[in-house]
């Protein structure tokens, strides 16, 4: 129902850590009245998806098929939203009943199907959980939001979720991640960039800033059981720089020990235990809606750790792609909030100037356009 709302305003100054009203108590400094009709929260039931209903996911056995998305909850119904207000979900997960140690991940919503990446399930399981082989119950959750003039509401009722519910799930005998310490991040496995494992291959892959005096290692994991891979023999670099070599769990030796940090394109196959790391001395932006069309790329400038690259480009509509080294060989996109090496084109955000920001830092790889 709509309702006058009568409203005044007091001033106040902030010095050092300090905050001080103007004025005495009862001072104010503007007053006034407005009319406010509230909105209904969206109308929102659901059921859960066919694979956790059926009260077990193999992650494992995933793995082993190909399977890459977990349906989490089928959305049935939404009132229509208001204009400018916009839905989101989350997930959550836990080892107990009341979610006493919920972690939360991000979700999907596409086609009525909130859904989540294995990789991104496993990882926040991992949260949970730790590392480890023995199946476990977890305890899941979907919470709904909207978002209207830059505020987020939850509308997940009472219980903080529009679904709850439970599944066993069997850990990965493989890990979804191999970390990439190294001299130039203080050897950290945890904050180091991570290579990503390949479909159901034993193949790894992804950027990192790599080197420094001691060179550096990989991992396969980031919970307190760690193996670290050092070098097992002398490295190869050809004459493009590319370096290869082998790896081995019993070896204390660092890859790439005296070199000077770079950023490189690494692969890593973890069942011959052999590596190709590619330098990366450029990276450019190239397409339909760039100034140079398909024919000539916009370079980008790399950040002091060369994990962000920046331009200033007008653009206009049509598809764009970013790719290293002027050419082909690694090229990323698909979605800008999810690029993948050897993705599809990407949608043009619109024809203007924009402060374009691939950032290589973290798993997804994402670009940004920021409008000038």
């Amino acid at each position: 129902v709509p309702t006058q709302v009568y409203y005044r305003i007091p001033g106040y100054v902030t010095i050092s850590k300090g905050k001080y009203r103007l004025g005495s108590a009862d001072k104010y400094y503007g007053e006034g009245q407005v009319t406010v009709t509230p909105v209904d929260n969206p109308v929102i039931s659901s059921d859960p998806s066919a694979e956790l209903a059926s009260g077990a996911i193999d992650i494992q056995q995933m793995t082993d098929d190909g399977i890459e998305i977990i349906p989490l909850i089928d959305v049935t119904s939404i009132s229509e939203l208001p204009e400018g207000y916009k839905l989101s979900y989350k997930y959550v997960l836990s080892g107990n009943q009341d979610m006493s140690d919920a972690k939360a991940g991000d979700a999907g919503f596409e086609s009525n199907v909130v859904s989540v990446s294995r990789d991104k399930f496993y990882e926040t399981y991992k949260q949970v959980f730790g590392a480890g082989s023995e199946k476990n119950t977890v305890y899941w959750g979907v919470q709904a939001f909207y978002t209207y003039d830059g505020a987020t509401y939850n509308v997940s009722g009472d219980d903080n979720c529009i679904k709850q519910g439970s599944v066993e799930v069997t850990p990965l005998a493989v890990p979804l991640h191999l970390g990439t310490p190294n001299t130039s991040q203080d050897w950290k496995p945890e904050t180091s960039q991570w290579l990503v494992k390949v479909g159901t291959t034993d193949v790894y892959r992804g950027f990192s800033y790599f080197g420094g005096q001691y060179g550096g290692k990989f991992t396969d994991d980031f919970t307190g059981s760690t193996v670290w891979y050092g070098l097992d023999g002398d490295v190869v670099i050809d004459e493009n720089g590319v370096v290869t070599g082998k790896i081995s769990s019993s070896s204390g030796n660092n890859i790439l020990e005296g070199s000077s940090p770079a950023l490189y394109w690494m692969e890593v196959d973890m069942e011959a235990l052999t590596f190709k790391m590619t330098p990366i001395e450029s990276f450019g932006l190239i397409g339909s809606a760039t100034p140079g069309g398909w024919d000539a790329e916009t370079k980008l400038e790399a950040s002091a750790d060369m994990l962000k690259w920046t331009a200033t480009v007008g653009l206009k509509d049509g598809e764009l792609k970013f790719r290293a080294n002027n050419a082909w060989a690694i090229s990323l996109g698909s979605s800008a909030s999810d690029l993948q090496f050897d993705g599809g084109n990407l949608p043009s955000p619109g024809e203007g100037n924009y402060v374009v920001t691939l950032s290589l830092g973290k798993i997804p790889y994402t670009a940004t356009y920021e409008a000038r």
